[in-house]
């Protein structure tokens, strides 16, 4: 085993604990839920709002791939939306049988809030120097490729 192994992999786990520890604080979780009890939503049906913000109009399997489900699951997502009036789902122009999903005017509201929430990071990053912050996005970018 080359030198060093131990201690990288220790290293390793000790980052990705204290990066979960941040996604997972009291701060992100507690906005997040706030928000959802405020529309009426799970998470699942939140997280396909915020998909169709993104991804704009889709059809019903696309939406399913982009969210890393079925098909069915995506369903039981669009449902509590479309009994809110936040998308509507309409038949492909080209192909009938496929269903379309497009956010409303108010979807699209609701969606764009969903995303803010999503995007605010927690106060111990927010709290963070410019040039530590900096740092932390450029060794993060290397990691991700």
């Amino acid at each position: 085993m080359p030198q060093g192994t131990d201690s990288t992999a220790d290293a390793a786990r000790t980052a990705w604990r204290r990066m979960r520890e941040l996604i997972a604080s009291p701060d992100i979780v507690g906005a997040e839920h706030r928000f959802m009890n405020e529309v009426g939503l799970t998470a699942g049906p939140v997280r396909a709002l915020r998909a169709l913000l993104t991804g704009g109009p889709q059809p019903m399997r696309v939406l399913a791939d982009e969210l890393g489900c079925d098909k069915s699951y995506v369903t039981g997502l669009v449902k509590p939306l479309l009994a809110k009036e936040l998308v509507t789902l309409e038949p492909d122009a080209s192909d009938g049988r496929v269903k379309v999903v497009t956010l409303t005017e108010a979807g699209a509201n609701v969606a764009a809030r969903a995303q803010r929430v999503h995007e605010t990071p927690p106060e111990a990053i927010s709290s963070m120097a410019p040039e530590a912050l900096q740092e932390l996005a450029r060794l993060l970018g290397e990691a991700s490729g």
